[in-house]
C-alpha cells in the first residue's frame, strides 16, 4: 500500500523549532535590478587582468557573471552563468568581479539585497590589456 500524506500535513507551517530557518529562507531574498528604487552601484574601480595564453593568442572572450549583493554592498556569491570560450577566462572575471565593493540597493528607503549580471568582455584589441579597470554595466 502507498501512503499519500494528507493535504495538511503538505502544506503546513513551521514546526517549533523551525521558525528560524523560515525566516532565514524569507530573508534571502535577492531583488532584481528593475524591483528596487535604486541599485547596488559599485563604489571602487578593480584591476581586470587579461590572462596571458588567450592575449597572446589574440583571443578574445566573453564572461557572464550573475552577482548577489547583500544589503550592506558586500558580495554574498557569485557565480559563472556562461563563458565563451569556456576556461580561458573564468577565474580573471571571477577575481575582477570578486574584489569590486558596492553600495547597496535601495528599496521603499531601506537597504535590500540585489543581484546584478555583469559581462566583462575580454578583447585583444583594446587599447588598455593585459590589464584594465572594470565596472559593470548598469
Amino acid at each position: 500500500a502507498v501512503e499519500v500524506p494528507l493535504l495538511r500535513d503538505v502544506v503546513r507551517g513551521p514546526r517549533p523549532g523551525e521558525e528560524h530557518a523560515l525566516a532565514e529562507l524569507l530573508l534571502d531574498v535577492y531583488f532584481a535590478s528593475n524591483e528596487v528604487d535604486s541599485r547596488a552601484e559599485p563604489v571602487n574601480e578593480v584591476t581586470l587582468v587579461y590572462p596571458l595564453f588567450p592575449f597572446e593568442r589574440k583571443m578574445s572572450g566573453k564572461v557572464i557573471i550573475s552577482v548577489f549583493i547583500n544589503e550592506r554592498g558586500g558580495i554574498d556569491k557569485l557565480y559563472v552563468t556562461s563563458a565563451a570560450p569556456p576556461g580561458y577566462f573564468e577565474d580573471a572575471a571571477i577575481k575582477a568581479v570578486s574584489a569590486l565593493e558596492f553600495h547597496p540597493a535601495f528599496k521603499d528607503g531601506v537597504p535590500v539585497k540585489n543581484r546584478k549580471t555583469i559581462v566583462i568582455v575580454f578583447d585583444p584589441d583594446d587599447e588598455s590589456p593585459p590589464a584594465r579597470p572594470v565596472t559593470p554595466a548598469p
